[in-house]
């Protein structure tokens, strides 16, 4: 058995990239590393944002994000997985359970730095923080998270145009 730290390693190294952009006076830059931790500075010359087609692998596209001066993050519980007799399991393990999770679940979280964004969106796939947290103990994070098996949660405010799957309105 191993850790991989991957996907928090990539947020902490998207930010160390930002951060060394900014010390160069770069104010405008998208960093992105695999489509999954991404940091947006500033705006595209004469746009208001960066517009993402957000898009599992394997799935029809969600939509478009609109970011600016934001990270995001994006996670499947099936992202790296495996199968024994016939069953798949996913790359991330349920801390309760001591098992690795089954069931497909995805996660997008928006936040001011790409380490964050990675750490919070396997917490949002692993516990599904209750409604009332996106007012209170998560500003200025938002999150979109789906499930075949659960209801779908969308933070207000999340920036996504044309969101097809959302079972919310």
């Amino acid at each position: 058995m191993s850790i991989d730290t991957g996907g928090i390693g990539k947020g902490y190294a998207v930010d160390r990239i930002a951060d060394l952009l900014k010390s160069h006076g770069i104010t405008r830059a998208l960093v992105n590393f695999g489509h999954s931790s991404i940091r947006a500075m500033g705006t595209p010359p004469h746009a208001l944002a960066w517009r993402l087609l957000l898009q599992f692998p394997g799935d029809e596209p969600l939509g478009i994000l609109e970011v600016k001066d934001q990270a995001l993050s994006a996670s499947s519980s099936l992202g790296k997985s495996f199968e024994i007799e016939g069953k798949t399991y996913g790359h991330l393990i349920d801390p309760k359970l001591g098992t690795a999770v089954s069931k497909k679940i995805q996660a997008v979280v928006l936040s001011q730095t790409a380490s964050v964004a990675e750490a919070l969106s396997k917490y949002v796939i692993l516990r599904n923080p209750p409604e009332e947290r996106d007012q209170d103990l998560w500003s200025p994070v938002k999150i979109l998270r789906l499930s075949k098996d659960e209801k779908n949660r969308r933070s207000e405010g999340f920036p996504l145009l044309n969101l097809s799957r959302d079972k919310q309105n």
